[in-house]
């Protein structure tokens, strides 16, 4: 409770009593009163805020190693609804310019959840109004890989395009694009644990950031993405905090990085304006700027996802993934 008021979160509406975060690991190992784990924690666990807990849990309704590839969907929607309104969206190239805004049809093209070791790969989605992936609640090692989302159909206005979205742990979006999203590549779920990962996507004509969206999402990293991205407060309903403890590696395109209570966001070779472009109306321009290096200059490894999985596994072991 008294880390959540740190943090700026308004108890009241998030229900603080209720919020924890999980994170979904595996013991490796055990010396004595040292347990080691099956990948890292992606926030502190502060005796000054409470401490944490280690809990034994089973998941026999899980799914795992299911998949879904090589789909193209197409959502029906009704032409003549249209509209000029974008909500609350200031971009002026966008203002008076009318489009398609049914939104009686369908949603989500293809959405997982409480699954494990999944995947999805070489699908394309049409028209969707919400998700053309939407990697849910209790997922974790899930892949979504040279996917596609074109024309999505819906009102610009908030819970809507939320194009490759993950509230799941361990997860990576690999090579995918997304045309006209709001939040194209965007982390959601009130408290969801890291590390996810974005790497090689892109986002054509987009009408806002991509970003954690989620008040205690942490661990994100957008690897050589090529859209606006933002780590910041939003004077939304509820304020909150778009994330903690993520970083921006060799990405292009205009970006934001502020800094949250008791937690930092990174920027690293970035290629784009540092400034508060998108939804301004929504960013409390008062916090802090995160940490921001080599701005308009690439940094080494081209890759920090690849170099990471190289440390680990080898070199063969990119020249697998990049096959």
């Amino acid at each position: 409770m008294e880390w959540l008021r740190t943090i700026g979160l308004d108890i009241v509406k998030w229900k603080g009593d209720g919020v924890t975060h999980d994170a979904d690991r595996v013991i490796t190992a055990v010396e004595g009163d040292r347990i080691t784990i099956d990948a890292p924690i992606t926030c502190a666990i502060d005796t000054a805020w409470g401490g944490g807990e280690m809990v034994k849990y089973a998941d026999p309704g899980r799914i795992r190693e299911a998949g879904v590839e090589n789909l193209r969907g197409m959502s029906d929607f009704d032409r003549s609804v249209r509209t000029s309104n974008y909500g609350n969206m200031d971009r002026t190239p966008y203002v008076g310019a009318e489009y398609y805004s049914d939104e009686n049809h369908y949603w989500n093209f293809i959405a997982f959840t409480n699954v494990s070791n999944a995947w999805v790969r070489d699908v394309t989605a049409l028209h969707f109004a919400g998700s053309a992936v939407l990697i849910g609640q209790g997922c974790k090692w899930a892949t979504v890989r040279d996917c596609t989302s074109l024309e999505p159909v819906s009102f610009c206005a908030g819970g809507r395009r939320f194009t490759f979205q993950t509230c799941g742990q361990l997860c990576l979006i690999l090579r995918c694009f997304s045309d006209r999203g709001r939040h194209s590549f965007v982390g959601g779920g009130l408290a969801t644990c890291g590390p996810n990962v974005y790497l090689d996507c892109v986002a054509s004509r987009p009408y806002s950031s991509s970003e954690p969206h989620s008040s205690l999402m942490t661990g994100t990293l957008y690897d050589n993405v090529k859209a606006p991205l933002a780590f910041r407060f939003a004077l939304s309903d509820p304020p909150r905090w778009m994330g903690f403890n993520n970083v921006m590696w060799n990405c292009e395109g205009m970006f934001i990085v502020q800094r949250p209570p008791t937690a930092q966001n990174y920027s690293f070779g970035h290629i784009g304006m540092h400034a508060m472009l998108f939804n301004r109306a929504l960013i409390d321009s008062s916090k802090e700027f995160g940490y921001v290096e080599s701005l308009d200059e690439k940094v080494l490894p081209p890759s920090l996802y690849r170099k990471q999985l190289e440390d680990r596994l080898g070199k063969q072991a990119v020249l697998n993934f990049d096959r």
